[in-house]
C-alpha cells in the first residue's frame, strides 16, 4: 500500500471518528452517559485486575490525608495541598457531617467483625469503640508480639497505658453479665510489679491530668489492696 493510500484511509477513519464524536456531543444527555459509562467500565476493569478482599481494595492510605486535609481546613489550620488546592475545600463541607473519617473506615471494621463473630460465635458488639472515651494526650501503643502485615499494622496499648485506662474506667461488674475491670487490673498490676496503691495511681496520674480522674479510680486501687487481691 502506497503512502498516499494510508495518508487517505488514516483520514477517512479520523474524519469518521470526528463525526461520531461530534454527533455525540451535539446530545448532552447521551454524551454524558457515554463518559459515565465508560469512566465506570476502566473502573471496573481496575478493579478486578488489582488485588481485593470481597469489594474492600488497598489505596496506599493517600486517602486517608484526603479526607483529613479537608477536615484541617474545616478547623481553620491551612493542610499541605496533597491533591490540590482546591480538593480540601471540595471536601471540607463533608467533614463537618462526617467528622476527620469519611466513616467508610468504620464501616468497613464494623463488617469484618460481625462477620467475625458469626463465624466465632462471638457477641455481636464484641469489638467496638467504647475505650475512645479514655484515650490519653500520652497515646503509648506498641507492636509487641502481634503479628504484622505488608498494608496493616497492628499495635496495642502498652501495659502501663493499659493499666492506666482500665482504672479510669473502674467498671465492677455486680453481676455475671455486667463488664467488669477489676480482674484486668489486677492482672496487669501484677505484671508490672506494682505493690501500692500510690503505684498505681502514679501510673495513672502519668496519663491523665488529676481533674479527670474521677474518685472511683482512687476507690477501686486502694480496694483491691484492702482486699488482698494486690
Amino acid at each position: 500500500m502506497s503512502g498516499t493510500a494510508l495518508t487517505a484511509r488514516l483520514r477517512l477513519a479520523v474524519g469518521a471518528i470526528g463525526r461520531m464524536t461530534d454527533g455525540v456531543a451535539s446530545h448532552v444527555v447521551v454524551a454524558l452517559a457515554v463518559v459515565v459509562g465508560v469512566q465506570i467500565a476502566l473502573t471496573a476493569a481496575l478493579f478486578f485486575s488489582v488485588e481485593h478482599n470481597g469489594w474492600l481494595t488497598y489505596q496506599g492510605g493517600d486517602q486517608i490525608w484526603l479526607i483529613t486535609s479537608g477536615w484541617l481546613l474545616g478547623q481553620g489550620t491551612l493542610p499541605y495541598a496533597l491533591g490540590g488546592p482546591a480538593w480540601p475545600v471540595l471536601v471540607m463541607p463533608l467533614t463537618w457531617i462526617t467528622g476527620a473519617s469519611s466513616g467508610i473506615g468504620a464501616a468497613c471494621v464494623r463488617e469484618l467483625a460481625r462477620r467475625v463473630a458469626g463465624a466465632s460465635g462471638l457477641p455481636a458488639d464484641w469489638l467496638n469503640d467504647g475505650v475512645k472515651a479514655w484515650i490519653s494526650a500520652r497515646h503509648e501503643t506498641t507492636a509487641g508480639n502481634l503479628p504484622q502485615f505488608p498494608h496493616l499494622r497492628l499495635t496495642m496499648p502498652t501495659p502501663e497505658y493499659l493499666l492506666a485506662m482500665k482504672c479510669m474506667a473502674a467498671r465492677i461488674g455486680s453481676t455475671g453479665d455486667d463488664a467488669d475491670d477489676t480482674g484486668d487490673v489486677v492482672f496487669l498490676a501484677r505484671h508490672l510489679r506494682l505493690t501500692s496503691p500510690d503505684a498505681v495511681m502514679a501510673i495513672v496520674s502519668a496519663y491523665y491530668p488529676p481533674e479527670r480522674i474521677p474518685v472511683k479510680t482512687q476507690f477501686l486501687v486502694e480496694s483491691l489492696f484492702e482486699e488482698g487481691r494486690l
